[in-house]
């Protein structure tokens, strides 16, 4: 796991995700190739298995999750963006990732329903708006061809749908 701070830490921690947040989407820091080459290093220089790439994070870095998914999906095999939104219409992946995407009904910075983020810290200090969960799970599901309904599994405490058949596996929980 490493985190850009780990790196650098000149972002403020911020990634450059579609339309969030903070210093590295202000001044349009290029996270796709930063991350791309980070990719390459561990691959050539620890020998990872390049067909098991997986990326996952929080809030803003779940927003840059799906941007890599987006973007790069040649090279990762899963993404599981928890409490982020997918804040472009214009995901093209080249190949098929599977998706776990997870954001919680009271969430006030991604809500699960869209909209302006409320609450204290950067992400409401943002003139940004966020599209619903629902529109990450739609856009997965068609891009990793996912035929037929999902299966839904519901408890007290959470909703899971989840899609077989897909190129990419997709699932989603709440």
């Amino acid at each position: 796991m490493c985190t850009r701070t780990a790196l650098d830490d000149s972002h403020a921690g911020s990634w450059n995700a579609h339309n969030c947040c903070a210093y590295a989407y202000e001044e349009n820091i290029d996270d796709v190739s930063f991350i791309s080459a980070l990719i390459d290093r561990i691959v050539a220089d620890y020998h990872a298995d390049s067909t098991r790439i997986y990326i996952t994070g929080h809030s803003n870095r779940a927003m840059m999750t799906f941007r890599i998914a987006c973007e790069l999906s040649e090279k990762i095999a899963a993404a599981a963006p928890n409490a982020g939104a997918l804040n472009t219409d214009s995901c093209q992946p080249v190949s098929p990732v599977a998706m776990l995407i997870m954001n919680g009904e009271d969430d006030t910075k991604v809500p699960v329903a869209g909209g302006t983020p409320t609450g204290s810290g950067p992400a409401g200090e943002y003139d940004r708006v966020d599209n619903p969960t629902s529109f990450a799970v739609d856009t997965w599901v068609r891009l990793d061809g996912c035929p037929g309904p999902a299966t839904v599994v519901e408890t007290p405490s959470s909703i899971t749908r989840a899609w077989s058949g897909c190129e990419g596996e997709a699932r989603s929980s709440k």
